[in-house]
């Protein structure tokens, strides 16, 4: 069956990131027909028959418009991957609260909607913790991510609420553990553990993508390890062909910091076999 596909992906990132050559290189060699659309600079979805979403990293400043995108790729008969639910679910990180209450080992996590410093001073009395990080429900690449004392100054206290007033957003505990032991990615493709991957801040840091220094090796796990992260994908109610669960090791077991459906690097750069299992599992389940 001959099949169009586009590759989603954003302004900065017109030819996709280094990191994906391996499964353009792979998708070519099995003869399949493909073009990069930047995913606001498209207005005919119709010629597509799937829409792979992969380096569209500004949806998270675009969000309403990005989910509009969406919605009329949805409904052109295109078929999304990962699918339309799939993404719309992922992108609010409420899912964090879903997969707690399915008794997942999650980082604990809360949620203030509509953020003002009456409900924020509330929320710090309950976490029971001397550092947390705040960040917005929809976000990307650590933007708007602090680490902070719960012992906040009155300047601080402003600061937040002037960066969060009337948003929704995400609290969790700080987990000492980033620093030290860092934060390990576990890749699969429709459901198959693939490779993984350790992400190390640099000295004086705690966010861990690349463009706060963040450093990244190779990860070995063992199978208990493996079976730990799959859990989420096996369990998180959504279809994906691509996920990539962020794991941190807090007093001795392994606890989710992200799932992530929507757009997330998958390290193919990292192992050599990672974009053929990506395209065989992608021909197997739409081809």
């Amino acid at each position: 069956m001959k099949s169009k596909i586009a590759f989603l992906t954003s302004k900065e990132h017109p030819h996709l990131i280094e990191d994906e050559k391996s499964l353009l290189d792979e998708f070519q060699r099995k003869g399949i027909e493909f073009q990069i659309v930047v995913w606001d600079q498209c207005d005919n979805w119709e010629q597509f028959n799937y829409v792979i979403v992969r380096n569209p990293w500004d949806y998270y400043i675009h969000y309403e418009k990005f989910v509009r995108v969406l919605n009329d790729i949805h409904h052109s008969g295109a078929k999304l991957v990962n699918p339309y639910t799939t993404l719309i679910w992922n992108m609010d990180k409420s899912y964090m609260l879903e997969l707690m209450e399915k008794g997942l080992n999650v980082v604990p996590t809360f949620i203030i909607d509509n953020f003002n410093q009456e409900k924020f001073e509330e929320l710090l009395l309950l976490i029971k913790t001397n550092e947390f990080v705040i960040k917005p429900m929809v976000s990307g690449s650590g933007l708007h991510t602090y680490r902070k004392l719960t012992s906040l100054s009155s300047e601080e206290m402003n600061q937040l609420c002037d960066i969060f007033s009337g948003q929704s957003v995400l609290i969790q505990p700080f987990i000492e553990a980033i620093l030290s032991e860092g934060e390990l990615s576990f890749i699969f493709f429709g459901g198959e553990f693939s490779h993984a991957i350790k992400k190390t801040a640099k000295k004086g840091e705690f966010r861990i993508q690349a463009e706060h220094g963040g450093k990244v090796e190779i990860y070995i796990p063992n199978e208990d390890e493996i079976k730990e992260a799959k859990k989420f994908v096996d369990n998180c109610g959504y279809e994906c062909l691509y996920s990539r669960v962020d794991l941190v090791a807090d007093k001795g077991e392994l606890k989710l910091m992200e799932l992530e459906l929507v757009e997330p690097q998958l390290f193919f750069s990292w192992d050599k076999k990672a974009a053929a299992l990506f395209v065989e599992k992608f021909i197997s389940s739409t081809l």
